[in-house]
């Protein structure tokens, strides 16, 4: 994980183990300075000023240096997480060491006398097709992937069996363009013989076969872990880690695109749950964690699933309600004290949970959300101060 001047702030442990540097050794330092040879800087710089002008590059290699001097190709994705004024705070390239791949298909177009050895050995799916996407051989690792033995598939259509129905276009449209003679690299989604579906980065090549027909050879990796782990990423900058609610960047964004949805009208609730400093200060931090888990959960319980809710603030929650006007608010905020009322009846609580609410609504287009926002705060606060 880079900030927008290209300083690394996190290091995972992969990265550790490729390079043979620890997290210590390259926080704050820039990755052309460290891991580049001299001269190639300026290319990962063009990439890096990509990133901040939003041209982002789907898929990029490079070698990277590690400690004892050893260079090692590398296949980056880039994602980008935006600050509240959609600005770069921070990029996160995750990375899959490709050298032996690389090493492996260049041995199979110089040397086929190492095909089998290259081809039963390799940590990828492979799949060598006739011109007519039929199978004629497939490797162990296809097998323990897909889930298919060779008997299974031989001289038969690859796609029936491993391309779910609504991408088989797409599937096709990649068939045919390596038969054109061109390579096809990229990620997609493919199934298992389970019905399993799981992400791939896939590569197909033309050949030319014994007879002199054109075939194809495709190559398989499994990234779904990588997929979630770039899902979780994307999930953490709009989530609320504790809550699981959104958080206040994505409560920001929803009320700017909200202000011209005409939605109206639009309710805003703001609430502030009541004595967490009390909890806190006698009860541990983490009992106060418990609390706005729980009030977390009653809010989003009463909630439809169009409201937006989310944390804003430490102690500070904020709803809101498409299509609701006044009345319809009211009987919302009844519903939460009501749902609160029955939680603690059932739960041996140190201090019963509560929260002091305020809400305003949005008529047309004449207010501002920011406003309905202010005047909802304020009288929370109001309410609150009757307590």
């Amino acid at each position: 994980m880079l900030n927008s001047d290209g300083e690394i702030l996190r290091f995972n442990n992969a990265c550790e183990k490729l390079t043979g540097y620890s997290k210590d050794e390259v926080k704050n330092k820039k990755v052309w300075d460290l891991f580049i040879k001299k001269g190639e800087e300026k290319e990962v710089n063009n990439v890096f000023k990509q990133l901040k002008n939003r041209d982002y590059p789907n898929q990029y290699e490079n070698y990277w240096l590690t400690k004892n001097g050893e260079e090692r190709l590398i296949s980056w994705s880039n994602n980008v997480i935006l600050d509240a004024d959609n600005n770069i705070k921070y990029i996160v390239a995750t990375g899959i060491d490709i050298t032996e791949r690389k090493n492996q298909e260049e041995k199979l177009k110089q040397q086929k006398a190492y095909f089998e050895q290259l081809f039963n050995n390799s940590t990828e799916a492979i799949v060598l097709l006739d011109n007519k996407h039929r199978v004629m051989k497939i490797n162990k690792k296809f097998e323990s992937m897909f889930g298919f033995k060779e008997p299974e598939l031989i001289n038969k259509n690859l796609d029936d069996f491993i391309i779910p129905e609504n991408l088989l276009e797409t599937g096709k449209s990649y068939t045919q363009k390596v038969k054109q003679g061109e390579k096809v690299v990229g990620e997609g989604i493919r199934k298992t013989k389970s019905g399993k579906e799981i992400n791939v980065y896939l590569q197909g090549f033309p050949i030319k076969l014994s007879d002199g027909q054109i075939g194809i050879y495709a190559l398989y990796k499994d990234i779904t872990e990588r997929k979630k782990r770039e899902e979780q990423i994307q999930y953490l900058s709009f989530h609320d880690e504790m809550t699981g609610l959104y958080n206040r960047r994505y409560f920001e964004n929803e009320l700017k695109r909200l202000e011209f949805s005409r939605k109206y009208p639009i309710t805003i609730v703001i609430g502030d749950l009541d004595g967490l400093k009390i909890i806190n200060d006698n009860y541990g931090h983490q009992k106060g964690d418990e609390y706005l888990i729980n009030m977390a959960d009653l809010l989003k319980s009463a909630a439809r699933v169009e409201d937006i809710v989310a944390r804003i603030g430490g102690d500070e929650f904020a709803v809101v309600l498409p299509t609701t006007n006044q009345k319809e608010a009211k009987r919302f905020c009844q519903r939460i004290q009501k749902n609160i009322k029955n939680f603690n009846k059932d739960k041996n609580l140190v201090k019963p949970l509560s929260i002091s609410l305020g809400f305003e609504v949005m008529k047309d287009s004449s207010q501002s959300l920011d406003k309905v926002f202010n005047e909802a705060d304020q009288k929370m606060y109001i309410n609150k101060g009757r307590k």
